[in-house]
């Protein structure tokens, strides 16, 4: 007879710890955990004391020093509003311009504002242009610019910041369009759009010859009905030459006293009245001509709608001028001719007596010699008309956004200091094809394959010592 035992469960022994492997795996999570503290570390000094640097050849987002000085002097906070299309070339680098600004001061902000998506804000601005910059003050100032670029970013904050905005002088005595008067011709609309850009608008007379005021920015003479007398000219030659700023608006069929004067910068005023019957506003007079065509200036670089010149009178520039570069800012189409019977109706071209266009309706002009340096150099702007301003025309389409370009840009240069565009600079690198071929290969197959063989050695280490 067989006896059975009860089983007896095996014992197992425990194996003994090892060390070595809980040491390793000690060091590891050290290690990851020493490399994210300083992570953090890291981020939060640089959260606190932010550093960019520019390594574009041209440093085109190094600010200027003045700019930098003007940023480290703010007293008040400052709202900079950009008004910027979506998927555009501005889009892509404006961002990085206007971080640059808001890094050097803790009262500086800025916002990207696409007009199309946010037309109600572009509408409280006053903006119908893309790339328009607004800045905007704490104590409720503001001015604009005309482009997201360092001048005109920097241009804009010097006038929104000024304690006394610019002195813009407008010329009377002659039957000039009045910066007081509320009426259809006058320019009261005007001067309050002025004053809300930052600057003063101011009348004055120099009928015995008086200088122009030493704190002038700019002398309008705005549509005189009679000619400024000989003392008066001598008066605005004078002015611009000591590097004065002037803006003429010279209505048909009268003779304003400046024509020698324009005439040595290389502007002539035309006689009759433009007649334009490829632009005309439909319905409208055949002498109401609706501008569409700019130049490249500045001045109109982004200027996107049409301004309307109320019976103007067609320019002439002088471009092989050796003196002073002249510039059409705003022409008419080829189906435009000077009419010298501005009463007939309808108006036909008389090819023998009058000339055809197309004509320049507003011309810039400067010397030649101070295109580098703008600071202390004369500029002048003139156009033929000078109702487009008026009370009734001058918040008609394009008409107030053309005049403040023109006045931002004869007040360039005239501020404590002035601030230099960056140059592009464009550096194209050109390779050989044993050079292409290296370009190609090393990226792409050398340092991925020492890479896996790296990672293949190091596998195969840890493999046979276990």
């Amino acid at each position: 007879m067989a006896l059975k035992l009860p089983s007896i469960p095996p014992v197992r022994l425990r194996r003994p710890t090892n060390w070595r492997r809980v040491l390793r795996g000690a060091n590891s999570l050290a290690a990851v955990s020493s490399i994210a503290l300083l992570l953090v570390v890291v981020n939060a000094l640089a959260a606190l004391q932010q550093v960019r640097w520019d390594l574009s050849e041209s440093q085109a987002f190094t600010l200027a020093p003045q700019t930098v000085e003007l940023l480290e002097q703010l007293d008040q906070d400052v709202i900079i509003y950009a008004f910027i299309k979506r998927d555009t070339e501005t889009e892509r680098r404006g961002p990085s311009l206007l971080e640059a600004y808001r890094v050097k001061t803790p009262r500086l902000e800025y916002r990207i504002i696409d007009p199309d998506q946010h037309p109600a804000e572009a509408k409280e601005f006053g903006v119908t242009q893309y790339d328009n910059i607004v800045v905007k003050t704490a104590s409720g100032r503001q001015s604009r610019g005309t482009a997201v670029s360092e001048v005109e970013i920097t241009g804009a904050l010097l006038r929104a910041l000024r304690k006394q905005g610019q002195a813009v002088y407008f010329l009377e005595g002659h039957g000039e369009h009045g910066i007081n008067e509320s009426l259809r011709q006058g320019y009261s609309e005007l001067r309050a759009i002025l004053e809300r850009e930052g600057y003063m608008p101011k009348a004055i007379r120099m009928l015995n010859g008086e200088p122009v005021p030493a704190d002038a920015a700019v002398l309008v003479v705005a549509g005189p009905k009679q000619s400024l007398l000989p003392a008066e000219q001598d008066s605005v030659r004078r002015y611009l030459e000591r590097g004065g700023r002037v803006a003429v608006l010279a209505d048909p069929q009268i003779n304003t006293g400046l024509e020698t004067l324009l005439g040595e910068w290389g502007i002539t005023l035309g006689q009759g009245v433009v007649v334009d019957q490829g632009s005309r506003t439909f319905g409208g007079s055949f002498t109401l001509p609706l501008v569409t065509i700019y130049t490249v200036h500045e001045i109109v670089r982004e200027l996107r709608l049409p301004t309307l010149f109320p019976e103007a009178r067609p320019i002439q520039v002088d471009l092989k001028s050796s003196t002073y570069a002249g510039t059409a800012l705003a022409q008419t189409s080829n189906q435009s001719w000077s009419e010298l019977t501005p009463a007939a109706s309808p108006p036909t071209y008389d090819e023998n007596r009058e000339q055809k266009g197309p004509f320049a309706l507003a011309v810039a002009s400067q010397p030649r010699d101070g295109i580098q340096d703008i600071k202390g150099s004369p500029r002048l702007i003139v156009i033929g008309d000078s109702d487009f301003l008026s009370n009734l025309y001058v918040n008609f389409s394009g008409n107030r956004d053309m005049f403040l370009n023109m006045l931002n840009w004869l007040v360039q240069g005239l501020d404590t200091f002035t601030v230099r565009p960056h140059d592009a600079k464009v550096s194209p690198i050109i390779l050989s094809e044993q050079q292409s071929q290296m370009l190609f290969a090393i990226p792409v197959i050398v340092i991925p394959l020492m890479v896996m063989c790296t990672g293949w050695t190091v596998w195969w280490y840890r493999r046979s010592r276990v």
